[in-house]
């Protein structure tokens, strides 16, 4: 065969040749074999990472709602001991215990107090109230700050 017929033979002969050959075959196949393997590697491992990760995850989780429920159960006993420690039972045993005599107030510790209101709302426009007196404090020459005003319904201090 000369130069000049070789180069005439058709593209799909060429290619018999290549495949027939071994090593132009290989390479391609095992290129792609590789690069196939590499992926179901990879995706392999990724998925075994989130797993990994959710496990975690869920360990987690687990570990708050445990605490959460240590909390809960606290914030139940407190309650439990605050309407132990507000029972009459054990204010009066209090007030036995250090001999605490409860008398009624006297007149100058009650104050009645009347606001108006207005009576859109459906009511009367008057509410009244019962409080305690205020207290004054002394005016020292030293502290400016301090100053009383006298009014005609009560005493004021203001700091």
């Amino acid at each position: 065969m000369n130069s000049f017929t070789k180069s005439l033979r058709p593209p799909e002969q060429k290619k018999k040749i290549m495949i027939s050959g071994g090593k132009s075959f290989f390479v391609p196949f095992a290129f792609k074999f590789l690069l196939f393997a590499a992926g179901f590697f990879g995706i392999i491992t990724y998925r075994i990472y989130l797993n990994e990760k959710a496990e975690e995850l869920n360990r987690e989780a687990s570990a708050i709602q445990l605490k959460i429920h240590k909390l809960n159960r606290e914030i139940a006993n407190l309650k439990i001991e605050k309407e132990r420690l507000s029972s009459w039972a054990y204010v009066g045993g209090r007030i036995k215990d250090y001999n605490l005599a409860l008398r009624p107030a006297t007149s100058d510790q009650i104050r009645s107090i009347n606001i108006i209101g207005p009576k859109g709302y459906g009511g009367s426009g008057m509410a009244s109230a019962v409080v305690a007196p205020e207290t004054v404090l002394p005016v020292s020459r030293k502290s400016p700050a301090r100053t009383t005003q006298n009014s005609s319904s009560s005493k004021i201090s203001r700091m």
